[in-house]
């Protein structure tokens, strides 16, 4: 816990970023606006100009800041309250450090580039806390592509922004208090899509997690998110972590990590197995873009929900089934 004075350090500097963040967008957006760049910049300068809040801004005026809870290279974690909603703000830190992936997305400019995310708090930890409860008797197939199916649109809404994360895992994804609802967090590396590809840096991200054009420090694109989606995918279904039986020279081997991939087990059903292999493929091109996975496992749903009907080909199948192989014929009745 931190003292008081550590306390009020937090608060203001958090407080600072945020109308520093707020004064930014709005000269941003008032210097995209179809009038006089100049008039609209010297608008903006004053203080003079109002523009219409985006659905997914934050308004400063309504966060309140408790306390700091966690602080990284690049982030810090504070919790909060927001509209009266139980809050988590992640600042992004050292953002005219050249170092810093963030500020590399502003072309390293000494320009300070301030960034708050700002998600509703969740209580019950991680996706991969919630995995690990369960590794012994593993989730049900059902819960196996619902959470993948959340954790699948929050990814394609995301890239529809045109934002790439780059370390998804399930340590960046909670759930809340009825391990119902899924959330991605953790922005700390997330940067929007350049026209360049080249400009993106390397090797950012989770060893096991990170695709292999990121680890080889070339140009890579949003499927790199779709990459760490399958590993995720794999993870969600056996409950473990991936890559456990390798050591770390192994997963940090160029040879060994441009060709490693999970095994999957034999009772997963294919449908879901095509879905992890896709993903990882090793060639970006190859892989499905996120909008695409999604209506991939929603028809895995469909096909589940058909399975609850009467006299549907499917209704023969127990709740802890995991085939849907061979034309739904599947032997572990």
């Amino acid at each position: 816990m931190m003292n008081g004075a550590k306390k009020k350090v937090a608060m203001a500097d958090l407080k600072k970023s945020l109308d520093q963040l707020d004064r930014h967008l709005d000269r941003a957006l008032m210097l995209s606006d179809n009038k006089s760049g100049a008039a609209a910049a010297a608008a903006a300068a004053n203080g003079m100009v109002t523009r219409r809040r985006e659905e997914w801004e934050i308004d400063p005026r309504k966060l309140v800041v408790k306390q700091l809870i966690g602080r990284g290279t690049y982030a810090a974690v504070h919790l909060g309250t927001y509209d009266g909603q139980d809050v988590a703000g992640a600042v992004i830190l050292n953002t005219s450090d050249t170092n810093n992936p963030v500020s590399r997305q502003a072309g390293g400019s000494n320009q300070e580039l301030v960034c708050c995310v700002v998600a509703r708090y969740h209580s019950a930890g991680t996706l991969k806390s919630y995995l690990e409860k369960h590794r012994r008797k593993k989730l049900r197939l059902r819960k196996v592509v619902k959470l993948s199916l959340q954790l699948g649109r929050g990814l394609a809404y995301l890239h529809s922004r045109k934002l790439i994360h780059r370390d998804i895992k399930p340590e960046n994804v909670v759930l809340d208090a009825d391990n119902k609802e899924l959330k991605i967090i953790d922005f700390g590396v997330a940067r929007a899509e350049p026209k360049n590809t080249g400009e993106m840096g390397g090797q950012i991200g989770t060893i096991g997690y990170m695709a292999p054009e990121v680890f080889a420090s070339k140009p890579y694109d949003s499927k790199c998110d779709v990459y760490s989606f399958g590993i995720c995918l794999w993870e969600i279904y056996c409950c473990e972590a991936p890559f456990a039986h390798l050591g770390f020279s192994h997963q940090t081997s160029p040879v060994v990590y441009k060709s490693v991939r999970p095994e999957i087990p034999g009772n997963c059903p294919e449908a879901l197995a095509a879905i992890m292999k896709q993903c990882w493929e090793e060639e970006p091109a190859k892989r499905p873009a996120m909008e695409d996975v999604v209506s991939m496992l929603e028809a895995i749903v469909d096909l589940l929900n058909l399975a609850k009907t009467e006299n549907s080909p499917l209704s023969f199948l127990p709740a802890r089934c995991s085939c849907l192989r061979s034309h739904f014929n599947c032997n572990n009745t």
